[in-house]
């Protein structure tokens, strides 16, 4: 089924001054057309906030860098970009180059010391930190592996994976191994015990505290703030996401351990004699078939904990330590509102889809676009997607259908809640949804992730006739 995700659009009266004013708004957005698509669609690089871009040019069998398209410095002897990465602001950028055999990292028109190779595949985030203030990433020489910070190479590994920021930038763990026998968690530099394995470390929001698992005789266990969790499993589920971004594989998101919003709460699924259990704040749950992967979350205010859990082949939402409905399957994603004061989720039973809004089943669909139920910042409307025999999908705005489009995506709230935009595909065009109004076409709108900046101002990256293009609109 293809991925989508919707808006919903709440009840509104619009004068006739209103409707004109939305009109001059969708119709007659302010374009800066900033240059134009390169031949190679790959030679595009993005930042995660969608308000940025990078591109590169063959120019005289030399290289040309375009950000924002503005051109930079690219030194004479630089060989093949191998990948283009923005910070979290899309303020700062660096690329991997190749010279020779030999590769280096450019921070901001800056090149670093070379290496062997540069590995940015192994963690999450790019090589800036979440508070964009620092730069790390793996370099190898000699076929030892270091972590490079801020230029300053550290201590030679045999292999290094995993490499992770705290969320406030000051400190970064990793798991490391020497001789290809044992492996340890690297916290700040330091290194901690060994074991036979070690799985991603994680650092709680408020980055006062670390967890990892690691496997020792056959058993798995937690490590917490570097002391053992006494309880030890056959199993601890883990998986991990990767995602392609600037040029990269990189490892987005992980399925272990979780830490609580207020960071006081830890919580992991794991197995004992054939069975699995969620084990929050050390207490195992009752036994389970299976746990589904990810849907472990915390309310916002972290006072409610809940997963998805099987048991005799029938799936339910586990809140709180009690089992809701049972269906025939559960969607992948659980969601506590804004405020924290209800819970909704999907779930399919007799080859029909549902949304379980606080325990209360409401209308049932042929088809739901798993992973779009959003929430508005305020928590109180929500909205889902839903597709007709016709392949066509549509925003469900408070239990109601709205218009159909062939596509939809990147639904989002204004920050006050009033607004909601998304980007819609109507006959290979795409087009910004403003509070219901379709708007201006383009060939392709490329803004991944935010696309309000403010309560009353929208801005995103689009691509028409050959060029790539900033579009704001003023609310």
């Amino acid at each position: 089924m293809k991925r989508l995700v919707v808006c919903f659009l709440g009840p509104l009266l619009f004068t006739s001054m209103v409707l004109m004013s939305y009109s001059q708004i969708i119709n007659n957005p302010l374009e800066i057309r900033l240059g134009t698509i390169p031949q190679d669609e790959s030679d595009k690089y993005i930042s995660e906030d969608g308000r940025h871009i990078a591109w590169i040019m063959q120019e005289n069998n030399r290289k040309l860098v375009f950000v924002d398209g503005k051109s930079i410095k690219v030194y004479e002897d630089v060989g093949s970009i191998l990948g283009f990465i923005f910070s979290a602001n899309g303020q700062r950028f660096a690329y991997v180059t190749q010279k020779g055999n030999k590769q280096i990292v450019v921070v901001d028109d800056q090149r670093g010391n070379e290496y062997d190779n540069i590995g940015v595949l192994t963690f999450t985030g790019g090589i800036f930190s979440p508070d964009c203030m620092h730069v790390t990433y793996l370099a190898k020489n000699k076929q030892k592996w270091s972590v490079v910070v801020d230029d300053k190479k550290g201590r030679e590994y045999d292999g290094i994976i995993f490499l992770l920021f705290s969320s406030d930038g000051k400190h970064i763990a990793y798991s490391a191994t020497e001789e290809g026998k044992k492996w340890r968690i690297v916290l700040d530099g330091k290194p901690g015990l060994q074991y036979d394995e070690v799985h991603f470390p994680i650092f709680s929001p408020d980055s006062s505290h670390i967890a990892y698992m690691a496997k020792k005789d056959n058993k798995w266990f937690v490590i917490k703030d570097n002391e053992k969790i006494k309880q030890e499993y056959d199993d601890i589920d883990t998986w991990i996401i990767r995602k392609y971004w600037g040029g990269f594989w990189r490892f987005d998101s992980f399925n272990g351990p979780i830490f609580s919003p207020d960071s006081k709460h830890l919580a992991y699924v794991a197995k004992k004699n054939s069975k699995w259990f969620v084990v929050a704040d050390e207490k195992a749950s009752d036994a389970f078939n299976e746990i589904k992967r990810g849907s472990m979350t915390f309310s916002p205010d972290s006072k409610q904990f809940a997963y998805s859990a099987n048991k005799d082949n029938r799936w339910f939402v586990v809140v709180n330590g009690q089992l809701g409905k049972d269906f025939d399957e559960i969607g992948s994603k659980i969601l506590f509102t804004s405020d924290s004061l209800h819970l909704a989720y999907t779930g399919v039973k007799n080859g029909k889809w549902y949304i379980i809004f606080d325990n209360q089943i409401n209308s049932a669909y042929d088809d739901l676009s798993d992973g779009s139920l959003i929430s508005s910042p305020d928590g109180k409307r929500l909205a889902y997607i839903a597709k007709n025999d016709k392949n066509k999908c549509y925003a469900v705005i408070d239990n109601k259908p709205g218009q159909e489009y062939d596509a939809v995506s990147n639904v989002k709230f204004s920050p006050d809640s009033k607004h909601v935009a998304y980007i819609a595909n109507r006959e290979n065009k795409e087009f910004i949804v403003l509070d219901g109004k379709p708007g201006t076409e383009y060939d392709e709108i490329i803004s991944p992730s935010s696309l309000f900046i403010s309560i009353d101002e929208i801005e995103f990256l689009a691509i028409k006739q050959k060029s790539f293009y900033r579009v704001k609109m003023k609310i």
